[in-house]
């Protein structure tokens, strides 16, 4: 599951980092069959979290991926990471932005 943060609907509403109705999906999502999900991922440059006041950054975003982790840890998911670069469409972020473990690498070879 890509990106899950980027679903909540909570953050524009009541400035909330963590959404219970996305937890939900990632719930459905890891029941369906899904077998990882993107823990590390720049929020605090992507929307809804960018165009907020004060946008997302520090502590913010730090307790965003520690929240993500723990709930693919509960679903025995496995972390992925990365930076959604698309180019011109998102001038804001580069490849390699990102800090994402080595370790996890090894997560996904031997899921394969």
């Amino acid at each position: 599951m890509a990106h899950p943060g980027c679903y909540s609907t909570a953050f524009a509403k009541t400035g909330a980092l963590v959404d219970p109705a996305v937890d939900a999906a990632v719930d459905v999502c890891a029941r369906a069959g899904v077998r990882g999900l993107e823990v590390f991922y720049p929020y605090d440059r992507s929307r809804p979290y960018s165009d907020g006041t004060p946008p997302v950054g520090g502590d913010g975003l730090s307790v965003m991926i520690e929240h993500y982790a723990s709930l693919a840890a509960q679903y025995g998911l496995l972390m992925t990471g990365g930076t959604d670069f698309h180019g011109t469409n998102k001038p804001e972020i580069e490849i390699g932005d990102v800090d994402v473990p080595y370790g996890l690498l090894q997560g996904l070879r031997e899921s394969r």
